[in-house]
């Protein structure tokens, strides 16, 4: 069983934490696994939980999403 099977029960109540914990440990597929569940989810809490380098990301996954003819994938989540 992989971790993604694991955090699959809790992602819809704990997205963000999820989200934070994936982004501090590296893990692309899990992070991809959590942004439909952040798709609504308001930006600045969000954003308070993640790491610098992670914040251009978010930003860029939130424009993306406001536009509907694009579809951003987060680096590695496909891997």
């Amino acid at each position: 069983m992989t971790l993604l099977h694991v955090y699959r029960n809790f992602l819809p109540q704990h997205a963000p934490e999820i989200l934070v914990h994936a982004v501090k440990h590296d893990y692309p597929r899990l992070i991809g696994a959590t942004l439909p569940h952040l798709a609504r989810a308001p930006f600045i809490p969000v954003m308070e939980k993640l790491p610098p380098s992670y914040i251009v990301p978010w930003v860029r996954f939130l424009f993306f999403k406001e536009e509907k003819f694009v579809i951003y994938v987060w680096p590695g989540s496909l891997s």
